[in-house]
């Protein structure tokens, strides 16, 4: 089953786009007020902007939780026959809303903190280069419009993460009030996958036991998680409902180590999983 939310990841794109634009306009008008007080009044404004996205982002966000929730439940549904025995009411369990309202909440402080952030850029450059005397205001126009471009870059990684980690938790949620308790981690398979999430390729986890896959590379570790789930990862993670899908012997992450395992000691290992099988 392909769970993978790419589709959504240019709808968020998109919105947070149109807010680095608007804090891009702000920044280039600042070419016709070069004053200390016309730089302060426009790190007003785009706080003042920040205010506003409120009932704006909450409504746009909205339209693409519920979205992604009904792409996601459809192919859960598109199972068909191994998953008939289960109800819709598992599907839209409470456990499943409140992921939705908590990634609704921790997604609407990250817009309104993209025009905040560019303020406090802004801000800075004042203190450091204005009021400490060591440049003028005109000459920090150039520095200033380098903000746009970081603004820029901050919100398509916002959309690229944000949408993986909320489709990969509703997965999580409904994988757990289903009794499937493994998937199988699926990565893009290109070339910019990155060698720690290359090493997890094909790997059978648990959901109770999130890998490192940086540990695992021998890199510095970014902390345990699942697929889909931090930054920048295109990644997902494949529900394992039939464990005649695998071909074994297989890759399995356990005890904080990928083994090889045959199908026999993979059952015998995990009681729980004879209840999907």
């Amino acid at each position: 089953m392909n769970t993978n939310p790419r589709n959504t990841v240019t709808q968020y794109q998109q919105l947070l786009e149109s807010v680095s634009q608007e804090i891009i306009k702000e920044l280039k008008r600042t070419k016709n007020r070069s004053t200390l007080l016309e730089l302060q009044q426009m790190t007003k404004r785009l706080r003042d902007y920040s205010d506003k996205l409120d009932v704006w982002s909450r409504k746009k966000l909205g339209t693409l939780l519920y979205q992604l929730n009904k792409q996601n439940e459809q192919q859960w549904w598109k199972i068909g026959n191994e998953i008939a025995r289960l109800t819709k009411q598992k599907l839209e369990s409470p456990s499943v809303w409140e992921i939705l309202q908590k990634h609704l909440e921790d997604n609407v402080r990250l817009i309104k903190s993209i025009p905040e952030q560019a303020a406090q850029r802004v801000e800075k450059l004042i203190y450091e280069n204005v009021i400490t005397g060591t440049m003028r205001s005109s000459a920090l126009i150039p520095e200033i419009m380098k903000i746009g471009n970081i603004t820029h870059n901050r919100a398509q990684l916002i959309a690229r993460t944000e949408t993986a980690k909320i489709n990969s938790d509703l997965v999580k949620i409904r994988s757990e009030n289903m009794g499937v308790y493994w998937y199988v981690w699926r990565t893009s398979e290109d070339a910019r996958v990155r060698s720690s999430h290359d090493v997890m390729k094909d790997v059978l986890v648990k959901w109770d036991d999130p890998p490192s896959p940086e540990e695992l590379d021998g890199l510095k570790s970014y902390g345990k998680y699942h697929a889909g789930m931090t930054f920048n990862c295109r990644c997902y993670a494949e529900p394992l409902i039939d464990i005649d899908d695998i071909t074994f012997p297989h890759k399995v992450y356990r005890n904080g180590k990928i083994i090889m395992m045959r199908k026999i000691d993979f059952v015998n290992m995990d009681q729980q999983y004879r209840m999907v099988v």
